[in-house]
C-alpha cells in the first residue's frame, strides 16, 4: 500500500466529478514530473562525487528492499538520501535474489563503495524493508527509518525527521498519516476509502502512518516486530504498513505525521508496474488484510482515542 495508491484513486474520482478538478489534478501531476526530472539529473551528478554516504558520527540507520527491474533504479532513491544535509551511520539495502547480489548493477556497486551495505536475506516482500535489519540488531539509541526503493527524497528528510522525533520520542512516525474510521455501529474499522487525511501533527492512535514517504520506528515498537517475528506472513502478507500499524495499535503506541500538512515525493519514473499496491487497492486486499490481522484489542485502541476526538 503507498500513497499514490491512495492519490490514484483521488485522480479517478476528480475525473469523474468536474473538470475543472480534473484540470487541477493534470496539472498537479504536470508539476510532480518535471520535478521529479530534475531532481533526477541532480542526483546523477551528485554521483559523481563519489562523496560518502555514510556519517560515522551519526546513529540514523536507514533500511529498505527492492525487487525485480527496479533493482536498476533503486540507487536514485538510495542517492537522494545520500545528498541529503543529514547523513545515516548506515544505510542497508536488503535482497532476496543471491544471483543479484553477485552481479548487481554498476550504480548500486559504486554506492557500495561510498559506504552503502547489501546484505541478503529470504523473500518476505516489502517486509524486508526492516524485519532482516531489526533481527540483525539495532542499537537502542538509533533512530531507524525505513524508506521505499521507488520514491525521490528531499534534502531534508533525515534532518527533519531527526528533529520531530525528539519532540515524540515513543510514537510510530512518518511523513503522511490517514485517519482510521469506524462502522456505523462503532464495532469494525469503516473500509480504507473512507478513512481521511491527517492535518495535524499530534501523535495518537487513530491515526494510520503510510510508508512511502519515510517512517520511524520507536525503540518499544521494534523490539515488538522482532518478538512476532514473521506472523504477518499469516494474515497480511502483502502490506508492511497494516502490520506495523497494527502492532503499534495493539501496544497503544501513537502514529504522528510529522507536519500538519502531508508530503507527496516524486516517483522514479519506471518503477510502478511492479508494485503490490495495485493489488493492494485496485483488487481491495488492503480491507481483507486488515480484517485479518486488526484484533480486538487493536479496534478497542483505536475507537477509545476516536472517541476522545470527539
Amino acid at each position: 500500500m503507498t500513497l499514490r495508491s491512495i492519490v490514484a484513486r483521488q485522480i479517478d474520482h476528480a475525473h469523474r466529478t468536474t473538470p475543472l478538478n480534473f484540470l487541477l489534478v493534470q496539472t498537479w501531476n504536470a508539476i510532480h514530473k518535471a520535478t521529479g526530472r530534475l531532481v533526477i539529473s541532480r542526483l546523477k551528478w551528485h554521483a559523481q562525487t563519489e562523496q560518502p554516504i555514510t556519517d560515522a558520527k551519526s546513529k540514523i540507520y536507514v533500511s529498505l528492499t527492492s525487487f525485480g527491474q527496479r533493482i536498476t533504479k533503486v540507487h536514485l532513491a538510495i542517492e537522494s538520501i545520500a545528498r541529503g544535509t543529514t547523513l545515516p551511520g548506515r544505510i542497508v539495502l536488503w535482497l532476496d535474489d543471491e544471483n543479484t547480489l553477485v552481479n548487481l548493477p554498476k550504480p548500486l556497486v559504486a554506492l557500495k563503495n561510498r559506504g552503502l551495505e547489501i546484505r541478503l536475506c529470504e523473500n518476505l516482500k516489502s517486509f524486508k524493508k526492516f524485519y532482516p535489519a531489526l533481527r540483525d540488531g539495532v542499537p537502542e539509541d538509533w533512530m531507524f527509518v525505513t524508506i521505499d526503493d521507488d520514491v525521490i527524497y528531499p534534502r531534508w528528510l533525515l534532518t527533519r525527521l531527526s528533529n520531530f522525533v525528539k519532540t515524540t520520542p515513543k510514537s510510530l512516525v512518518s511523513t503522511v498519516c490517514i485517519a482510521y474510521t469506524m462502522t456505523q455501529d462503532q464495532k469494525h474499522l469503516a473500509p480504507m476509502k473512507s478513512w481521511r487525511w491527517v492535518t495535524e501533527n499530534r501523535s495518537n492512535c487513530s491515526h494510520f502512518a503510510i510508508g512511502v514517504g519515510g517512517v520511524v520506528y520507536p525503540p518499544t515498537l521494534r523490539n515488538e516486530l522482532i518478538v512476532r517475528e514473521t506472523a504477518f506472513l499469516q494474515c497480511t502478507p502483502n502490506a508492511d504498513d497494516i502490520w506495523i500499524n497494527f502492532v503499534a495499535a495493539e501496544l497503544g503506541i501513537g502514529v504522528a505525521q510529522m507536519s500538519k500538512r502531508r508530503y507527496v515525493f516524486p516517483s522514479i519514473p519506471g518503477t510502478q508496474s511492479e508494485a503490490l499496491s495495485h493489488t493492494n487497492v485496485d483488487q481491495g486486499q488492503n480491507d481483507i488484510q486488515i480484517t485479518a490481522t486488526f484484533t480486538e484489542l487493536a479496534i478497542s485502541n483505536i475507537r477509545s482515542a476516536i472517541e476522545q476526538d470527539i
